[in-house]
């Protein structure tokens, strides 16, 4: 009775075992750095600028209201943003502010 318990232990335990490898995931996790995951953020901000101020691209005062209004959010949400201090804000507010 207790080799049988023993042999059925053992092969429970070697189900499990065989269950947990087929089943756990395999697949690579893409692990970002933190200076890609800044790079993203500061390129997303830099096309939501381009698109937002295209349709102004004439109207010069409608343009800086705009751009300006755009800015203010960015930093605004920037300095919610963990990757950033406020010194960074600043720099990349002003090189956005530049570029477009």
């Amino acid at each position: 009775m207790d080799g049988e318990f023993i042999y059925s232990l053992v092969g429970f335990i070697l189900f499990m075992g065989i269950v947990v490898l087929i089943f756990r995931d395999t697949t690579p996790k893409e692990v970002r750095t933190k200076a890609k995951k800044k790079a993203e953020i500061l390129q997303k901000y830099n096309e939501q600028l381009s698109e937002a101020l295209a349709p102004f691209a004439r109207d010069r005062e409608a343009f800086v209201a705009k751009k300006s209004a755009l800015l203010k959010k960015i930093s605004q949400e920037l300095s919610q943003n963990i990757f950033f201090d406020e010194d960074e804000i600043r720099n990349i507010i002003l090189e956005l502010s530049l570029e477009n």
